[in-house]
């Protein structure tokens, strides 16, 4: 892979872990809250509910996954889904973009990365959900220059965007009081929802990544 690095970095603000209770399990919805430091491994943030390299695919993988006739053959029974690839093992948005959704939704108070669930709050790109896919981020406490190699960064790639849906913004309503923000927010989040992807990192080393790391952008233009 060839890339493109900007020529300066962004900056981590913020570092949230998922916390997932009963309630929050039964809306189907998540929200993160603030660490001060996360750890990471191939097998992804550790301790959060995306962690592992496998994950289970229901309602977002069925028009991929499930075999056309099984509700017929199962009479009606919900299809149990199935397990692949784990690409979504971290999810970032910048301060930027929750600060023009919050506009948008004319909300008083700050939209925080936790409510819509991120793992990383970041500055330095009001469209960091519109970076392509392929993309590395390369967290690293150096600010001075990009290097590969070094023992102490940490490698993460861009899977895609993530989907704006009511779902995510049910976990709005309560914080805000207001119902109307659970369908606002989709239209409101459009391409700027954040980016969700997996980590890229030497098999066995945990690494450490913490607010006032620096984040530089590796674009890619071609596969050697």
């Amino acid at each position: 892979m060839k890339f493109d690095i900007a020529e300066k970095p962004l900056t981590v603000l913020g570092t949230y872990r998922t916390v997932c209770d009963a309630l929050e399990s039964e809306a189907g919805y998540f929200v993160t809250t603030a660490v001060s430091e996360l750890q990471i491994s191939t097998e992804g943030i550790v301790g959060d509910r995306h962690f592992g390299n496998t994950r289970l695919v229901r309602g977002r993988g069925k028009q991929l996954y499930e075999p056309n006739d099984y509700v017929i053959a199962h009479a009606g029974d919900r299809w149990p889904g199935i397990v692949i690839r784990n690409n979504r093992q971290w999810s970032a948005i910048s301060q930027e973009e929750l600060d023009g959704i919050a506009q948008k939704l004319d909300l008083e108070r700050t939209l925080t990365p936790e409510l819509v669930g991120a793992n990383f709050l970041l500055s330095g790109n009001p469209h960091l959900s519109q970076l392509p896919g392929l993309t590395y981020l390369v967290f690293s406490p150096r600010k001075d220059f990009f290097a590969g190699g070094r023992a102490e960064d940490s490698t993460l790639v861009v899977y895609g965007q993530a989907a704006p849906c009511t779902t995510a913004g049910q976990a709005l309503v309560a914080p805000y009081g207001s119902s109307s923000l659970e369908n606002r927010f989709p239209k409101a989040a459009y391409n700027h929802r954040g980016l969700v992807g997996w980590i890229e990192s030497p098999v066995g080393r945990v690494n450490i990544i913490k607010p006032g790391d620096c984040v530089w952008v590796l674009t890619p233009n071609g596969v050697d």
